[in-house]
């Protein structure tokens, strides 16, 4: 009997027992210590890139209330920014649970969707979007925001004409929104001009600062550099003897001459990288290595473009031509080991020094668009035509 008296005393303990388990609401030290406030301090960290100080208030505002839709869809985001795809979209799907008639959860998901990119991604994202409008009603300043992220992940998926039509929205309802809109439109009306012909190089359009693997990329998919280097180089006459090969071995399928660098054996723009080394156009770096998640320098693009100019048009010449002159730039001798190349890319219209200082800044980095629109200036200089 005891037993049994027992046992209806823990059954009837047990939803106590799971209750204490479950998460718990911290107190609120002051009338302004809020879920809302820490919501909006996490996110002003997160516009700024710092993803832990933006974790920290978001994870603070759910220990005031566990089920704060906000920070749960300011998770979300960070754990995009993060790289962490597949804990983001749990995040979002989460909040969508919480709270499916807000028009900042479906936003969220949207956004999320764009950067995680997984299978089917954009239709979805769109509908996001849309859905997220509905929810919004009369609030403007929820419209605009909607506006801007469905702006954005339109150009993540490469639709510039669509994403530019949206931008331009936001910018005519002149609200938060309008600056970083701006700046968007300014970035997709040069990847128009432009022109990108392939994914790829629409992928390296959108990079805030390109590197050695996207300059590759760029300078086989867009200029067809080794097409115009076999056309166009003067190869003298081999007159040394030669064995004869034996026509029935069959090739290994390996670049001849050209030895891959281990440091781009598993990168993406690898294939990009070997019809560069095994044609010309960059160079390995003593040691035998690519770099190429190294920055490209508007230095370094300035060498490249000479080197290739010198060698399409057989001009040697052209790689110390303006050494020891009179230095055309504020911020540059004349002996900088990339003068000669910066004068020669100004000169041609390649590549513009600053309108206002006159500085060539051989240290700056360029981003995907501008870089973009050099290559088609190099297009230009070579007289070839847009693809």
């Amino acid at each position: 009997m005891k037993r049994w008296i027992a046992l209806l005393l823990s059954l009837a303990m047990m939803p106590v027992f799971f209750t204490g388990c479950g998460p718990k609401n911290i107190a609120s030290q002051s009338n302004l210590d809020t879920p809302q406030l820490h919501v909006r301090q996490g996110m002003r960290k997160l516009e700024a890139g710092d993803l832990a100080g933006a974790e920290s208030e978001l994870n603070y505002a759910l220990r005031l209330d566990s089920r704060y839709v906000d920070a749960v869809c300011g998770i979300a985001l960070v754990r995009a920014q993060q790289g962490r795809m597949a804990d983001a979209l749990a995040e979002a799907d989460k909040a969508m649970k919480l709270a499916d008639n807000r028009w900042k959860v479906y936003s969220t998901h949207g956004r999320v969707l764009g950067l995680a990119q997984p299978k089917d991604w954009y239709e979805d994202a769109l509908k996001d979007f849309s859905k997220a409008n509905s929810l919004a009603g009369a609030d403007l300043a929820a419209k605009e925001e909607i506006l801007y992220y469905d702006g954005l992940t339109r150009m993540q998926r490469y639709r510039f004409s669509e994403a530019l039509e949206k931008l331009a929205k936001v910018v005519e309802m002149r609200g938060d929104f309008g600056g970083p809109a701006d700046a968007a439109m300014d970035k997709v009306q040069k990847i128009l001009r432009a022109r990108p012909g392939t994914d790829a190089s629409s992928k390296v359009a959108l990079q805030p600062v390109i590197d050695r693997g996207d300059l590759a990329v760029l300078l086989v998919d867009e200029l067809d550099l080794p097409t115009i280097i076999a056309k166009h180089r003067k190869k003298a006459p081999d007159t040394s003897f030669s064995a004869p090969t034996d026509p029935m071995k069959m090739p290994d399928g390996s670049p001849q001459g050209v030895t891959e660098p281990a440091d781009i054996q598993n990168h993406w723009a690898r294939t990009w990288i070997n019809d560069l080394l095994e044609h010309g156009g960059m160079q390995l770096f003593p040691g035998g290595q690519f770099f190429p998640d190294a920055e490209v320098t508007r230095g370094e693009f300035a060498d490249v473009i000479v080197n290739i100019l010198a060698d399409v048009n057989n001009d040697p010449g052209l790689t110390t031509r303006f050494f020891g002159e009179t230095s055309k730039f504020p911020d540059m001798n004349s002996s900088h080991p990339s003068y000669n190349a910066a004068a020669v890319v100004t000169t041609r219209g390649i590549i513009t020094a600053n309108l206002t200082t006159g500085n060539f800044d051989p240290m700056g980095t360029i981003d995907g668009a501008d870089a973009l629109l050099i290559i088609r200036q190099l297009q230009n200089e070579l007289r070839q035509t847009f693809r």
